[in-house]
């Protein structure tokens, strides 16, 4: 469970991030020049024909557009007029964190995202977690390399550099998060339950 509450902190914080105005209308204040994706295979795999994967995207996705960073930047550029574009090639700007980051969190170094870093991304997505080594995982170590990824996007993105992220108020709203969907989870199966009793 430690693990997971990390892991969701990371994506709490990052939607917080890359919908920073996004619900206004459309103008500069809601617009986006630059966008990073830091995740897993869901993010971005490359062609493993031994399994069966032929694709140079999002893992699981049937087409490029169709993954789920395709999706977002399209929903992003349509509400706020951002012309926002994803080049795993030139400008690096989505790229598998799972081996410098997921599977060894306590080793994490920053200068193999330097290129990242630099690019000075004003959105910053995060997407990991499925890989992060259950047998003798360290939640301390994990803490400290999560901090240190987070405190290297606020420095090297210009949208984060004055912003003061609480990683405390985000564990509080996913913990919130997790009381919602237990809540709503135990009401559905009430609801199921009711309907099977009336069918007999």
């Amino acid at each position: 469970m430690m693990m997971r509450r990390f892991v969701m902190v990371v994506l709490l914080a990052s939607c917080m991030w890359a919908n920073r105005g996004v619900g206004q209308s459309t103008d500069d204040r809601a617009k986006v020049e630059r966008i990073l994706f830091l995740g897993n295979s869901i993010t971005l795999h490359g062609p493993k024909p031994e399994i069966g994967w032929t694709g140079n995207w999002g893992m699981a996705a049937s087409s490029l557009n169709s993954d789920y960073a395709h999706l977002l930047v399209a929903a992003i550029n349509k509400k706020t007029g951002s012309k926002l574009t994803i080049d795993p090639v030139s400008a690096g700007n989505i790229i598998n964190i799972a081996d410098i980051f997921e599977r060894n969190y306590a080793s994490y170094e920053p200068s193999r995202i330097r290129k990242q870093l630099d690019w000075k991304a004003d959105a910053v997505i995060l997407q990991f977690g499925e890989n992060v080594p259950g047998p003798g995982f360290r939640p301390d170590l994990f803490h400290t390399g999560l901090k240190a990824l987070m405190n290297d996007i606020r420095t090297g993105s210009i949208e984060m550099e004055d912003q003061d992220i609480d990683l405390d108020e985000l564990d509080q709203a996913y913990e919130q998060d997790l009381d919602d969907e237990a809540n709503s989870s135990e009401a559905q199966a009430q609801d199921a339950q009711q309907s099977l009793n009336q069918a007999q």
